[in-house]
């Protein structure tokens, strides 16, 4: 079973394939397999982070916040291009590397990575700060910029891996000034330093940006009986979800 937030409740459905479609932002998250450490040392988080800039070039996704903890990787980006083969191509690259200078044999990564769809504005702020108020929730540091492989620098003190980040949409609208937008996001994700409601899913948003993805996700295999009554767009959806046809 699954479940997806709308901002409002928790709806309960059946679990289905991977969603994706292009140009939409995701929170991506890959975890070593049975919990183990994937980054031991600095030139482990800054490998990864030059994967990262090298796959760039490539599918030419914008990676908004991101943060590497010991066993696992959270990734918020938008990208134009099957994020499936996008984060093959990363995680393949580092296990990799991994298995050379570490000689390690067999599985790396726990199972497929996770992904959820992310509706910008409100939203996207909200997945970007838990994202990097991982290592401060996880007692790592004391406070979040202490840590340094996460975007919360970038963001709060216009320092740090600015080659590989694209500043999210929100952050930009803080202010025209530079030096007041980093004051008030520092002073917003302070604020927020809680511990957040987390709900296993593919969707992070309001129920209105849900259906209309999935209206266009499955409008071809939405098909009405011939010869009954046309029914509402939302509840055809909600019984083709729930009778698990996709």
């Amino acid at each position: 079973m699954g479940v997806y937030y709308t901002g409002k409740e928790v709806i309960v459905m059946p679990r289905i394939a991977r969603i994706k479609f292009e140009n939409l932002t995701y929170h991506v998250i890959s975890r070593g397999n049975n919990k183990m450490e994937v980054f031991h040392k600095k030139e482990d988080y800054e490998h990864y982070l030059k994967i990262i800039h090298k796959y760039q070039q490539k599918f030419t996704f914008f990676l908004y916040h991101f943060v590497l903890m010991p066993n696992h990787v959270h990734l918020l980006f938008k990208s134009p291009s099957d994020i499936s083969k996008l984060m093959h191509s990363i995680n393949l690259s580092y296990a990799q590397y991994y298995k050379k200078n570490y000689q390690h044999i067999g599985h790396f990564w726990q199972d497929r990575f996770k992904s959820y769809i992310v509706e910008d504005d409100a939203y996207l702020i909200t997945v970007g700060k838990y994202i990097e108020l991982n290592a401060l929730r996880a007692g790592l540091v004391k406070s979040p910029e202490e840590y340094k492989y996460s975007s919360y620098n970038f963001y709060a003190y216009g320092k740090g891996y600015g080659v590989i980040l694209t500043p999210d949409p929100w952050f930009l609208n803080l202010s025209e000034d530079p030096i007041i937008r980093r004051q008030r996001y520092r002073e917003s994700i302070l604020a927020d330093i809680v511990e957040p409601k987390i709900v296993k899913s593919q969707f992070i948003g309001s129920e209105d940006f849900i259906l209309s993805l999935m209206k266009e996700k499955f409008r071809k295999r939405i098909k009405r009986n011939r010869g009954r009554p046309r029914k509402k767009s939302n509840k055809l959806m909600y019984n083709f979800l729930c009778n698990n046809k996709i």
